[in-house]
C-alpha cells in the first residue's frame, strides 16, 4: 500500500478512486458502517478458524501465514 494509512476514510476513498469505484461513496460506506454484519461476520470467522495474521491461506485443514511465494501456495492446494 506504499505506506499509506488505510485507517483513514480520506485515504480509502482515493484508494477506491484509483480503482474506479467512486469516492464519495466509498466514503458513505465507511462511515455510515453499510456492511457492518458482513464485516462483523468475517471477523467471527476468522477468530473461530484461529487466523491472526494477514494473509492466511487455509485448504481443508493445512494452513500457510504470510506473504510466500507462488510455488508454496501451489504446493498448499496440490497436496491430498
Amino acid at each position: 500500500m506504499d505506506g499509506k494509512n488505510i485507517a483513514m476514510v480520506d485515504e480509502l476513498a482515493r484508494l477506491a478512486e484509483s480503482i474506479g469505484l467512486p469516492p464519495r461513496e466509498a466514503r458513505h460506506v465507511v462511515l455510515s458502517r453499510s456492511f457492518r454484519q458482513a464485516v462483523d461476520a468475517d471477523w467471527e470467522r476468522s477468530r473461530a478458524l484461529g487466523i491472526d495474521a494477514v494473509p492466511t491461506f487455509i485448504v481443508g485443514n493445512r494452513r500457510i501465514v504470510g506473504f510466500r511465494p507462488y510455488e508454496a501456495l501451489e504446493e498448499l492446494v496440490s497436496l491430498p
